[in-house]
C-alpha cells in the first residue's frame, strides 16, 4: 500500500474495462476510494467464501484474512480450506503456500507484477459474470443501508458508531488528513466505518497486530508529511504509549487524538475469575480522564459525550493545528464528578448544568463563583473546582488565588498571554467537557 508506484497500477487493475471487484486491506484503503463502484468492502462476508479465484496483491493470508481458512472462506470447519484458487503477488517467496496452497505465486514488487499481468491480458479478457456482480451489489446496498441506520442513531452516552460517524464525515471533508488507528473494537469499527479517499493516508497495526504504535505513528506522520493527523485510539491501545502526548505538545504537532474510553478492553465489564478483590485484567480505572493528560503538558483536555461536541472539537483542532485530545465512549456519568461546560457563559453558581469537578466531594450541586478579573480577557469567567466554605460554595478569590480545574465555556478557547509574567497570577488547568487540548 505504501509503495510509490511509477504509475497508478491500482486504477488499471480495477478499471471499468476489467470490472474486477476488490477488497482493500486495512492500510490499502484509499489506494482507490472506498466509495469506488467496484469496492466489495461492504459485502466482505459474501465475496470471500463465494469467490472462485482470489488475486492477492501484496496482501497476505495471515490473521487479517483468517489464514485463508475456516468459515470466512467457506470452509466446513475452522481449519478447512474453502477451495479457492489463489494468485499471490508478494516480494517474499516464503509467503507462498504458507497457509493454503497458492496456485500461481508471483514473486516481485507489486508494480512490476501487475504491469506484467496487464500486458498478458491482451484483448481477450472477459468481464466477470453479471450474476456475480449483481449479487455483490445487492448485498452492498443492503449492508450500507443497514449501517447508515445504525450510524444515524444518537445514544447517550455515545457509542462507537455514533462517534465514528463524526470521524467518517471529518475524513470525507478533510481527505488529506492522515488517519492513525489502533485498538480492539476501536480498530475494527473504524476500519469498517471510516472511508478513505487517498492512498498512504491510513496507518494502523497492520500485519503484526501490535498495540502501542499509535502515538509513534502520529508523531512521525505529522513530522514527515506536515499534514493534520487524526489518531483514533482504544483506551487500552493508547495506554501502551500514551505519554508521547508530551512529545506532541513539546513540538506543537498538528495531532488530534480521540480516545474511545469504555473503561477497558472490549466492554471493560469482565469479572475476576479467581474471586479475589482485584478487578479483571481487562478492566481499567473507571471513568479515567485521559483528556487531562494533554492539559498536564500544556494543552486543554477535550471531553466529548455527544457527536456534536466531538465534531466541534475536532474542527477546532484542525483549524488551530495544535495538539488536541479526548472523547469518552460508553462512560457512566455520575452527578458531581463530570466536568460540564455551560452553554454560553461558565461561572454562574445558580446554573444547574454546572457541576463540581476534579475530585470534588459530594455536596450541593451548586458551585461557588470564582471570577478572575485581574488583567482578564473578555469572557474570562471561571468556576473554581474546589470549594473553600462548609456549604461548598467558593468566595470571590483574590488576585493571586489558584484556580484549579476551571471550566471554559463552549466554543471558548482560553489562552494565556504573556505567560512568563503572569504565571503567578494565573496558574490554571483549563478544561472543558467537550474541549480540545491546545499546546500554549
Amino acid at each position: 500500500a505504501y509503495e510509490i508506484p511509477k504509475r497508478d497500477w491500482s486504477s488499471d487493475v480495477c478499471s471499468s474495462d476489467l470490472g474486477i471487484p476488490y477488497l482493500p486491506m486495512s492500510m490499502a484503503k484509499g489506494i482507490l476510494p472506498d466509495t469506488h463502484a467496484q469496492s466489495a468492502a461492504a459485502a466482505r462476508s459474501y465475496v470471500l467464501p463465494e469467490a472462485d479465484v482470489v488475486l492477492l496483491i501484496g496482501a497476505r493470508l495471515n490473521w487479517l484474512l483468517s489464514h485463508g481458512k475456516g468459515k470466512t472462506w467457506g470452509g466446513k470447519t475452522a481449519k478447512s480450506w474453502g477451495g479457492q484458487q489463489y494468485i499471490q503477488i508478494d516480494i517474499s517467496p516464503i509467503e507462498a503456500d504458507s497457509n493454503v496452497p497458492i496456485a500461481a505465486p508471483l514473486v516481485g514488487d507489486v508494480g512490476s507484477c501487475v504491469s506484467a499481468l496487464l500486458a498478458g491480458l491482451g484483448s481477450q479478457w472477459q468481464r466477470p459474470p453479471a450474476e456475480w456482480l449483481n449479487a455483490i451489489e445487492e448485498r452492498k446496498t443492503k449492508n450500507v443501508a443497514k449501517m447508515a441506520e445504525t450510524l444515524a442513531k444518537n445514544p447517550s452516552p455515545m457509542n462507537f458508531h455514533s462517534a465514528l460517524a463524526v470521524v467518517r464525515d471529518v475524513m470525507r471533508d478533510k481527505t488529506d488528513t492522515v488517519l492513525v488507528n489502533e485498538g480492539a473494537n476501536a480498530l475494527d469499527f473504524t476500519r469498517s466505518i471510516v472511508d478513505m479517499y487517498k492512498p498512504r493516508k491510513r496507518l494502523d497495526v497492520g500485519t503484526w497486530g501490535i498495540m502501542g504504535i499509535g502515538m509513534g505513528f502520529s508523531v512521525a506522520a505529522a513530522v514527515e508529511t506536515g499534514e493534520q493527523v487524526l489518531a483514533i485510539e482504544g483506551d487500552s491501545a493508547f495506554g501502551f504509549s500514551g505519554m508521547e502526548v508530551e512529545t506532541i505538545c513539546r513540538y506543537k504537532l498538528p495531532v488530534c487524538i480521540v480516545v474511545m474510553n469504555n473503561n477497558g478492553v472490549y466492554k471493560g465489564t469482565d469479572i475476576n475469575q479467581s474471586g479475589g478483590a482485584d478487578v479483571a485484567p481487562t478492566v481499567f480505572v473507571k471513568n479515567a480522564r485521559y483528556d487531562q493528560m494533554m492539559a498536564a503538558f500544556g494543552g486543554v483536555g477535550v471531553y466529548a459525550t455527544t457527536p456534536e461536541q466531538l465534531r466541534l472539537g475536532i474542527d477546532e483542532a484542525f483549524r488551530s493545528r495544535r495538539p488536541a485530545f479526548g472523547v469518552e465512549i460508553g462512560r457512566v456519568r455520575r452527578a458531581g464528578q463530570d466536568l460540564v461546560a455551560a452553554p454560553c457563559l461558565a461561572g454562574w453558581r445558580d446554573d444547574a448544568d454546572v457541576m463540581p469537578a476534579f475530585c470534588q466531594g459530594e455536596g450541593d450541586i451548586g458551585v461557588g463563583q470564582q471570577m478572575d478579573l485581574v488583567h482578564g480577557m473578555p469572557r474570562r469567567h471561571m468556576v473554581a473546582c474546589r470549594a473553600n466554605r462548609e456549604d461548598r460554595h467558593t468566595d470571590i478569590g483574590q488576585r493571586h488565588r489558584l484556580a484549579v480545574g476551571a471550566i471554559a465555556s463552549l466554543r471558548q478557547v482560553v489562552a494565556e498571554e504573556e505567560a512568563a509574567q503572569r504565571s503567578e497570577e494565573h496558574t490554571s488547568e483549563l478544561q472543558s467537557r467537550f474541549g480540545i487540548s491546545y499546546a500554549v
